[in-house]
């Protein structure tokens, strides 16, 4: 069901974040379930405050 796929997503991506495994692709065949997931994998920090500050310089870079 979508509370058990939910979690199994939240679970993977802590389990592949803790043994410092990211990043990873993943595929998923479904448009409305990669939604659905992307939804609630939002609230998910990925990035060290190093790499925000390197984001945010490559952006404004790019912009410019």
């Amino acid at each position: 069901n979508q509370k058990q796929e939910s979690t199994l997503w939240s679970d993977l991506v802590n389990h592949l974040q803790k043994f410092e495994l990211l990043p990873v692709v993943s595929f998923i065949f479904s448009r409305a379930k990669c939604d659905t997931n992307a939804k609630k994998l939002s609230h998910l920090d990925l990035t060290t405050q190093m790499e925000k500050a390197q984001i945010e310089i490559f952006f404004n870079r790019c912009i410019r």
